[in-house]
């Protein structure tokens, strides 16, 4: 039995009904000498040992966190059994001082509820299954059948005055919402009072006023003009509408679920807020730009408003010489690597007629390269009806000074998009759903150690099964498309609050110390995603898509950088412990193709306002903090950056960084259109 660790001070603590600022003094501890007895399932009594409630906790941390039974917890985690254990120590003893019976039972449910109220809910979990898996072997060696019951999880011992009225007003919102035939059926199936029990009011304050009465607009469920619900109602409705599949384990995963969302450590799309628990659940959403497939489809959907110009259509000419208007600020272009490189090396460049080179629509990289100098060979030749040739670094030019003089524009790099970085599948899923985490609120205020990465893998495990669920529970416009995305399951998990990080750091996003923050930030993320996609894996099964992807060869994002010619002169550097990751996914497979995505839910915005960018920053250090963290990004990432009073030959530069340093879709805006009048919106919600 190793050294008992709990402090005495805190159970001395436990007895005193006076203030707690005072330590005690040596000699006077009024539990010295006393002994305390336990009693035990079968009527004996044992002596109270308090390292055994140390000791069942940090084996639940383990558990989490998948460390043997000899290997040590992180510091941060020991110090999290250590806080919560005394705790529980103090409440028990207090019991037995006042001449309670201490029971096995009800020690172990101090336990529980004393890791739920400190937000610890997998451990807590954890501990709940290890009690429940007890339970039954104890049956089975005592020669009974044991029925398999769903574990209950503990209330928190002190209800405040109004608990009846919560019970009731919750259990009568969710009622009300499937009456109106706005929630599924099933809903109803949970423990609605244990719930309840569990609702946080105080947690209404970590929105502000104006971000709460957005919600209220925009989310909550409406019975004609009258809302139905309130804020925590709302958290808990969407986590028991994403634990809907969960089984005997609903009540419990809507509970840790509850905990993550409620405090904004995770805030899924706003289709799953939107759809969680409806009766409809339409929660899976089309991707949006992360292949030539759906960058293709979307341009032509977008109409004449909203084209997209491939630098090898002679239509593109005609965008440039066009008159300066509204619709410019929409213009995209979507450019090969073949053309800027001759940009590099001030060659020439062909046009087209789309109606002689259709095909090079659908083409990128190799493909693409060589059926263009097809082309180009052929016209040398005098075999093609159109043909034009022109300088490609005038046609840059260009295209910068129509940037310039437009207001923006936004270039996607073709053959960059899903290349390098990510080992996804090769097929391109039509539906997704995606979240993120808000990542000041893993900050450990540590220096050299500013991210709390215990907190964030267990946060990132439960937005990784809430989105894998919502993938689940979604409807689909059709059956193959429904098959297809749940072959694949593609999923996006993000980071927001970013800008708001730096500030509590005090890190000037100007800096190479912002850069490098944003670099480790995006690699702890998008490494705890992997291990919480094969860690489902390894309890649901990989996903088809599984076996076509590179994740299969046991390929993570740092073994694929070296794949693509774009980010060849971009950092490389890594400091997580891949090979953890590469174990897992070898060993289980991967849950989904596709785990990170780099921008935060709308949904985000509303609750969490994102910070103006500061005009002293130069855009190059953007591109090189957005390239750092791109490379860990299986989705695409829309990167942009104000114009301001910047040249034709300044913004060429830039989007020229961009493109070596491998981004994929890159805009420049004016600090006068919509795109900036937003985030001055959001502002004016910040607390």
């Amino acid at each position: 039995m190793r050294q008992v660790v709990v402090s005495r001070a805190s159970l001395w603590l436990a007895t005193m009904d006076g203030p707690y600022d005072q330590m005690p003094m040596p000699g006077m501890d009024p539990l010295h000498g006393q002994r305390f007895l336990v009693r035990k399932r079968d009527g004996r009594l044992d002596e109270f040992n308090e390292a055994r409630i140390y000791l069942a906790m940090e084996s639940a941390f383990k558990a989490v966190a998948g460390l043997g039974r000899d290997e040590c917890l992180p510091d941060g985690a020991a110090a999290a059994v250590k806080h919560c254990a005394e705790l529980v120590v103090s409440r028990v003893l207090s019991r037995a001082v006042k001449g309670e019976e201490l029971e096995v039972e009800s020690i172990q449910d101090a336990v529980e509820a004393q890791l739920m109220v400190a937000g610890h809910v997998e451990a807590a979990r954890r501990y709940i299954l290890y009690r429940e898996e007890r339970r039954q072997a104890r049956a089975l060696r005592e020669g009974r059948l044991a029925p398999i019951a769903q574990p209950e999880l503990p209330a928190p011992e002190k209800a405040d005055a109004n608990l009846y009225q919560r019970l009731s007003n919750f259990s009568l919102s969710i009622n009300e919402g499937q009456y109106l035939k706005l929630l599924a059926p099933e809903m109803l199936d949970y423990d609605l009072d244990k719930l309840a029990l569990h609702l946080r009011p105080e947690r209404d304050e970590l929105i502000s006023r104006g971000g709460r009465q957005k919600l209220r607009e925009a989310y909550f469920m409406k019975d004609g003009a009258r809302v139905v619900e309130e804020l925590q109602y709302f958290w808990m409705r969407i986590a028991m509408g994403l634990a809907l599949n969960e089984g005997d384990e609903a009540d419990a995963r809507a509970l840790e679920f509850y905990e993550v969302l409620s405090t904004l450590h995770f805030l899924p799309s706003e289709a799953i807020l939107r759809g969680a628990g409806a009766s409809r659940p339409e929660l899976a959403m089309g991707s949006a730009a992360s292949s030539v497939e759906s960058i293709r489809q979307a341009r032509s959907a977008s109409g004449a408003a909203c084209p997209w110009f491939e630098l090898w259509h002679s239509a593109v000419l005609d965008s440039l010489r066009a008159p300066q208007n509204e619709e410019k600020l929409n213009k995209r272009f979507w450019i090969p690597d073949l053309f800027l490189r001759r940009v590099e090396e001030q060659d020439r460049w062909t046009l087209f007629d789309a109606a002689e080179t259709s095909d090079l629509q659908e083409l990128r990289g190799t493909a693409f390269e060589e059926r263009y100098l097809h082309y180009e060979q052929m016209a040398r030749k005098g075999k093609m009806q159109f043909f034009l040739m022109v300088e490609a670094r005038a046609l840059w030019g260009d295209i910068m000074e129509s940037i310039r003089e437009g207001g923006g524009a936004v270039i996607g790099f073709r053959d960059t998009v899903n290349l390098g970085g990510v080992p996804r599948a090769a097929s391109d899923a039509g539906h997704g759903v995606s979240g993120a985490i808000h990542l000041p609120a893993f900050l450990t205020g540590e220096v050299g150690r500013p991210l709390d990465l215990w907190r964030l893998r267990a946060s990132v495990s439960a937005g990784v099964r809430m989105l894998d669920n919502a993938l689940e529970l979604s409807l689909y416009p059709s059956p193959d498309k429904r098959e297809a995305a749940l072959a694949d399951r593609v999923i996006g998990l993000g980071m927001h609050g970013f800008k708001e990080a730096l500030e509590r750091l005090r890190i000037d996003e100007a800096t190479p110390e912002a850069t490098e923050f944003s670099d480790r930030c995006a690699e702890a993320l998008a490494w705890c995603a992997v291990l919480a996609s094969a860690e489902l894996a390894s309890e649901r099964g990989p996903c088809v898509g599984f076996a076509e992807s590179k994740w299969s060869e046991g390929l993570m994002p740092p073994d694929t950088f070296a794949e693509a010619e774009r980010g060849r002169f971009l950092d490389r550097s890594s400091l997580m412990d891949w090979d953890v990751a590469r174990q897992a996914v070898l060993r289980t497979g991967m849950r989904h193709t596709s785990v990170t995505a780099c921008v935060a839910a709308q949904a985000a915005e509303i609750l969490i306002p994102p910070r103006p960018i500061h005009g002293t920053v130069n855009p190059a250090r953007w591109i090189e903090t957005a390239a750092r963290r791109q490379k860990w990004i299986d989705m695409d990432q829309p990167f942009s950056f104000p114009i301001a009073d910047a040249t034709s030959e300044e913004l060429g530069s830039w989007y020229l960084q961009a493109w070596r340093q491998g981004l994929k879709i890159v805009s420049a805006v004016s600090r006068t259109t919509k795109t900036d009048k937003r985030d001055t919106d959001f502002e004016a919600l910040a607390k």
